[in-house]
């Protein structure tokens, strides 16, 4: 069993670190020194990291363990580790979570209707709610979490967090201890209650399902140490100490590693074995040993054989055949292995005679019997406990499934209260306008209403002034004819009194005056008729008013709806713009993974076909070897041909360069074409922009929804122009790869399309729609009101010119009988004013009634506009955790482009140093050629010199089998390779020597024992010697 791993994470947001000195130092990346001790871990992370491979790369299920005092950054830690894992889910993934608190209470934070209650040892896994994991999901576990501010921390966490993602069959927890506030962490009674229930209980039965149990199901445990180094020294010291003891209690059996934690001088470790959960536990039949066989041996009293008694019974002491197969109580009674310990058993050669074995065999009889017996129970017991961990098993199945139908059953309910949400808010925005068009209505008929009231009362006065005014005219009538009866009663009094008449003669031009004051007047009443129409007039013109100020209101109020309606339906744009964006980085990201896997197939197929042009090359100069043994023409050939390929490698290895150039200056012109598109978009959209502010204050604010739109499309537009210089840089290191250039080019070139095309449909998708929409809705808003506008002015005139006509005539016939009414015209005057006054105090009203709804959508507004900005906040908020995942996903990406420069690099200095062997050799063989060439022209002077010639071309030979064979072995370094050549080379040539020494000394014994005849040929062949060249070498000059 391998042991628990222990890290540790160094918290880099330091407050004091300009002023105080840390605390810790690190040693190196495994080891740290504190208080003149160093402390060893499997890997120590700094401030700056942000990539865990070690804590989250794991397939199987796994178990991270977050402790530290409080403020050492472990919620932070936790964060971090959640999102990169969640990175690697690739479907759907579900999450469970629960808090422990003091007094060993559970709150499950998945599920909203849980309150904390005691825990339950049984079925804990069961009674946890799981939910979909969404990035609200865990934001609301989060909240939910319970918080306290203390002393060193002002929102330090007061309970240990446990959460868990299941995901493939496999699972991923993490637990986050309680802050400790205190220098003895274990001593703080809330958290030593928090650490039992993680640790195991001594004296724990099967049945209980601990959360230890919970943590540790099939899973590798991690324990990671947070730390700050500025902070507390005491809190530093203890978590070191209690951390230590955490994982001794965690510590595998003696005989496994151990991992050493502190490598003080006088530390003293107790190792103490881990508590394994309880369904890993031995049972009765696998954990006790079959007991010891006890045999019974007996003495023969030697007087009468009849007569056999049992003398002393002494045990027997087992054999090691015995005891490895009866305590192993998986091997069966009946097997082989069994029987072959029996018949070893009873064929064992004792000094007993027939009696003894005969006692023996029975007393072996009944230790079977009785280890059968003790097997039978075991396995009985075995089954029992098999048939209660099925249960247990069951048990936890229909919770699970109790748990699946809760979840079913929630996820209906969360539909059903989705459709009755939307229904509600249906039904709220059609009571709004509703009310809204009630409330217009109402309006309008009350100033309808009023109107005709108004107009009721003019007419009515109006009435009663004229009838007042036909009295008068039928009392004048009635007065005329007593006065023209007088007239023919003074015309025939004035025969008899003509006194009578000068009289009457001055009245009548008394009553001429009369008449011409009397004309005056009517003239005067005229004029204050003309006024009265003036100031109906003037009526006329405030009652329009009015109604141009009541539609002006409800065009505002037509807006203010519209307006809302835009805002959410840019909201809704925005939002699935966001996914949009959302999919298209995962697809990228997904695009970028099988380029990787793609760079790494090509390199793999490259190291391949480099090891077999590797071992193609061998097997050619091994073949050149052997026809350079047979003949020296093939090895010139041979050697022309080596050259040749040479040369073509060359002019292939410049024409790829060249080939590499040209792409790369394709790349540059893309680069710069792409930059000037996205300028030329970027004009456009500035355009668009400036198109948009003729709109008002209302779409100023859309417009900058769009900027800030702009701004998150440049940031992933820097994105990608990184991706682009990483792509450049690639293909600037791998120039010698043509296959993988052109793949990396056509793939960025598909990508570089892909996101033109996207952008420009995004842009003009989105320029059509919002300019569509805004042109449409102002101009059917601007027809409707005009329609609207002109019809009710229409009705309103004709109306008015009807009854103006009406009244006028009324007026112009009873002007001319309004003569004596001058102080009954006063007095309407005076009403006309009392009524002026009345309708200005309405419209008053009226108009601080639209003031207070014009305040209530402004509010109503800002309410709208404040939740747009916790909107923009909790998209700023993901995009920075989307940054922060861009930034891990580039680290990692550079660091697979540094691996493959290193392979690149790898393989180039293999070529290297392949061609300098292949250099070296045929400086040999060339050395070679020129000794041959020597001893050849030597040969044609000598005739005796052709046994030195067939014994230097077997040596040729066999320095030509060596250096094949050498080169077979092609594995080994170049000086090791070097090595063995030279000395052959010097060995061929101490053979050279030593057979011409040789030669030098046996030709005079050979001139000494020949005949005159020989004699005489020797002589020649000296005067041939005299002319024939000689040979460079001073061992051979010796000869001549």
């Amino acid at each position: 069993m391998p042991p628990i791993p222990l890290y540790l994470k160094i918290n880099g947001l330091h407050t004091d670190a300009n002023d105080n000195p840390p605390h810790i130092t690190e040693v190196s990346t495994t080891e740290i020194k504190f208080n003149e001790n160093t402390y060893e871990f499997a890997k120590i992370f700094g401030g700056s990291t942000t990539a865990y491979p070690e804590l989250i790369d794991d397939k199987s299920s796994s178990c991270v363990v977050l402790v530290g005092p409080t403020g050492s950054g472990k919620t932070t830690l936790l964060k971090q580790l959640i999102a990169a894992k969640v990175k690697n889910f690739e479907t759907q993934a579900f999450i469970s979570s629960f808090e422990i608190t003091k007094l060993r209470k559970i709150n499950d934070l998945v599920d909203s209707a849980s309150e904390f209650k005691k825990l339950q040892l049984s079925s804990l896994e069961s009674t946890l709610k799981r939910a979909k994991y969404t990035p609200d999901a865990l934001k609301l576990i989060m909240s939910r979490r319970s918080t306290q501010p203390t002393e060193s921390h002002p929102n330090s966490s007061r309970s240990c967090l446990v959460v868990t993602f299941y995901y493939q069959n496999t699972r991923t927890t993490f637990v986050d201890s309680m802050a400790t506030t205190t220098s003895n962490a274990f001593a703080n009674s809330e958290n030593a209650s928090i650490t039992q229930l993680i640790v195991n209980h001594k004296n724990v039965s099967k049945a209980d399902d601990l959360i230890s149990n919970f943590i540790s199901k099939n899973q590798k445990l991690k324990v990671v140490l947070n730390l700050d180094p500025y902070g507390d020294s005491a809190f530093i010291d203890s978590s070191l100490k209690d951390v230590s003891d955490f994982v001794k209690i965690f510590e595998p059996p003696a005989n496994s590693p151990v991992n050493s934690l502190a490598k003080t001088n006088n530390d003293t470790v107790t190792k103490q074995v881990r508590r394994v959960p309880s369904y890993t536990r031995p049972t009765l039949s696998s954990s006790r040993h079959s007991p010891k066989n006890l045999s019974k041996r007996s003495r023969i009293n030697s007087n009468s054989p009849d007569k056999m008694t049992l003398s002393k019974r002494v045990r027997l002491k087992n054999s090691p055949l015995s005891q490895s197969v009866d305590s192993n109580p998986f091997i069966e009674k009946n097997s082989k292995i069994y029987l072959k310990n029996l018949a070893s058993r009873t064929s064992s050669t004792d000094t007993l005679t027939d009696s003894d074995s005969h006692h023996d065999c029975c007393l072996q009889i009944e230790t079977l019997q009785n280890e059968k017996r003790v097997l039978h129970k075991k396995y009985v017991d075995s089954i029992k406990d098999l048939k209660q961990d099925f249960l247990a098993f069951k048990q936890e199945a229909a919770g699970i499934i109790n748990v699946l139908n809760d979840l079913d059953a929630q996820l209906s309910e969360l539909k059903q209260k989705q459709i009755d949400l939307e229904n509600t808010k249906n039904d709220q925005i059609k009571e709004l306008v509703s009310e809204h068009e009630l409330q217009i209505e109402k309006i309008s008929k009350d100033l309808t209403e009023k109107f005709k009231l108004v107009e009721t009362q003019l007419l009515s006065k109006h009435e009663s002034h004229v009838q007042q005014f036909t009295k008068e005219l039928i009392a004048e009538s009635e007065s005329k004819q007593q006065v023209e009866e007088e007239l023919e009663n003074l015309k025939t009094i004035h025969a008899k009194d003509s006194v009578r008449i000068l009289e009457l003669e001055t009245q009548l031009s008394d009553a001429a005056k009369e008449k011409s004051e009397s004309d005056y007047k009517l003239t005067d009443t005229s004029e204050i008729v003309n006024d009265l129409k003036s100031q109906i007039e003037t009526l006329k013109a405030n009652l329009n008013k009015s109604e141009e100020e009541r539609e002006i209101q409800n065009k505002k109020l037509d807006q203010v709806s519209e307006l809302k309606e835009l805002k959410e339906l840019k909201v809704e744009e925005l939002s699935n713009n966001l996914s949009k964006l959302q999919q298209e980085l995962h697809r990228k990201e997904i695009e970028s993974n099988e380029q990787l896997e793609k760079l790494h197939g090509v390199s793999a197929d490259k190291e391949k076909s480099l090891q077999q042009s590797i071992e193609q090359s061998k097997i050619y100069i091994n073949s050149l070897k052997d026809q350079n043994a047979k003949t020296d023409r093939n090895w010139e050939i041979k050697y022309g041909t080596l050259e040749q390929n040479q040369q073509k490698l060359v002019e292939e290895h410049l024409a790829n360069r060249q080939r590499d150039q040209l792409e790369i200056e394709k790349l540059v012109k893309s680069k710069t074409e792409l930059e000037a598109d996205n300028q030329a978009l970027k004009n456009q959209l500035t355009e668009i922009s400036k198109q948009f502010s003729t709109l008002g204050v209302e779409s100023s604010e859309l417009k900058k929804q769009l900027e800030e739109t702009q701004i998150k499309y440049d940031q992933a537009e820097i994105v990608h122009q990184e991706l682009k210089a990483q792509i450049e840089k690639l293909l600037k290191e791998s120039a010698g790869k043509d296959g993988q250039l052109k793949e990396l080019n056509q793939s960025h070139e598909k990508f570089v399309n892909e996101l033109k095309n996207e952008h420009e449909k995004q842009v003009k998708e989105t320029k059509d729609q919002t300019i569509k929409e805004m042109e449409e809705k102002h101009q059917q808003a601007i027809k409707e009101i005009e329609d609207s506008h002109n019809e009710n002015i229409k009705e309103i005139n004709n109306e008015h010119e009807n009854k103006a006509k009406c009244i006028i005539d009324s007026l112009n016939e009873e002007i001319e009988e309004l003569t004596s009414q001058l102080k009954n015209a006063e007095s309407e005057k005076n009403t006309l004013q009392s009524l002026k006054l009345e309708y200005e105090n309405e419209i008053i009203a009226y108009k601080s009634k639209i003031d207070q709804l014009e305040k209530e959508s402004a509010e109503n507004l800002k309410d709208y506009e404040a939740k747009l900005q916790s909107m923009k906040f909790d998209l700023e908020s993901d995009l920075a955790i989307e940054k922060q995942l861009r930034k891990d996903d580039g680290q990692d990406f550079e660091n697979q482009i540094e691996k493959l420069n290193q392979l690149v690099t790898e393989k180039d200095l293999q070529l290297s140093e392949k061609d300098e062997e292949i250099a070296s050799i045929k400086k040999y063989m060339e050395e070679l050629e020129d000794t041959k060439a020597k001893l050849e022209e030597k040969s044609t002077t000598q005739n005796g010199m052709k046994s030195l010639d067939n014994s230097l071309t077997k040596k040729h030979a066999a320095v030509v089998a060596e250096l094949s064979g050498k080169i077979t072995n092609g594995d080994a370094d170049i000086d090791g390779d070097n090595e063995p050549l030279d000395g052959n080379e010097d060995g061929t040539n101490m053979a050279i020597t030593s057979s011409i020494n040789k030669r030098n000394v046996l030709q005079p014994l050979l001139n000494n024992t020949t005949s005159p005849l020989k004699k005489a040929n020797s002589n020649n062949s000296k005067n041939d010697e005299s002319t024939s060249p000689k040979f460079e070498s001073p061992d051979l000059a010796t000869v001549d």
